[in-house]
């Protein structure tokens, strides 16, 4: 394990990008664990993702039928800040519009400082959620110019066959992995998704393109992988919390397996 000292006496903000099948549990687990440890004070959060909530989603989402028709970010971050007395926001901007460079994170960061009532020292978390690599190569960029910045990216395989659940021989959609980018003080101290995928960062599915869209929606998420994804998101955090530090760089799991394995970091 990394230990980050000064995670301790910092305010923590966090932007979360995506609160669809992945984001939606990510974001009830961080609600949890802030209010868990008794961070409530300490840590904002700030949701995006300008997606509505459809009947299709309730299947796989942290949403019920009521929530059809409204913004995933706004829901989410009403629901959780009530239920857990925590610091969680949507971005107004960005709960209707993508994320679409560097310059819109560093706005969500500054969105999410202005919510602390002190003027301590700020480390910022960022957690992708999405399913596209443009996304994340825009976080990569983000990662890439800030000076201390902890990039969480959880990602999972989708299903690319018709009639997946007839088929007792369908293995599709139980992978995924959480990659733990970290700079501390300039310095790379674990790479990030690009780091370990270079090929995938540079591929053109941008999602505020209809067809990109289209495309996502042709591969539906299993529920069970969406929730072990949150659990490998949430270990990190809870390290970050509980520890003021973080032992994995990198978490590779199989829900048909119920597998999960990390990559520590070396101290």
């Amino acid at each position: 394990m990394i230990n980050f000292p000064e995670i301790k006496k910092s305010n923590v903000s966090i932007v979360i990008c995506g609160v669809g099948a992945n984001g939606s549990y990510v974001t009830q687990n961080i609600a949890q664990l802030i209010a868990s440890f008794k961070q409530n004070e300490k840590c904002t959060v700030v949701l995006a993702d300008p997606d509505v909530v459809e009947e299709k989603n309730l299947t796989n989402q942290y949403f019920v039928d009521s929530d059809v028709g409204s913004s995933k970010s706004q829901v989410l971050a009403t629901r959780y800040s009530s239920s857990y007395k925590a610091k969680i926001f949507a971005s107004e901007t960005f709960s209707k519009a993508y994320v679409q460079t560097p310059e819109d994170l560093k706005e969500l960061f500054k969105q999410a400082d202005m919510m602390h009532r002190d003027k301590r020292q700020k480390q910022h978390i960022l957690i992708g959620c999405v399913d596209n690599f443009f996304s994340r190569k825009v976080m990569h960029e983000y990662f890439e110019s800030e000076t201390d910045i902890i990039y969480i990216d959880v990602g999972n395989t989708g299903i690319k066959r018709r009639g997946y659940f007839d088929s007792s021989v369908n293995l599709e959609g139980f992978d995924g992995q959480v990659v733990v980018g970290i700079k501390y003080g300039g310095v790379k101290v674990s790479r990030d998704f690009a780091g370990y995928f270079p090929d995938d960062i540079n591929r053109e599915d941008n999602p505020a393109d209809i067809s990109c869209q289209a495309a996502a929606v042709s591969q539906p998420q299993r529920i069970f992988t969406n929730k072990m994804s949150a659990l490998a998101v949430t270990s990190v955090m809870n390290d970050i919390f509980a520890y003021n530090g973080i032992s994995k760089a990198f978490i590779q799991y199989n829900a048909f397996k119920m597998e999960m394995r990390s990559l520590d970091l070396e101290s």
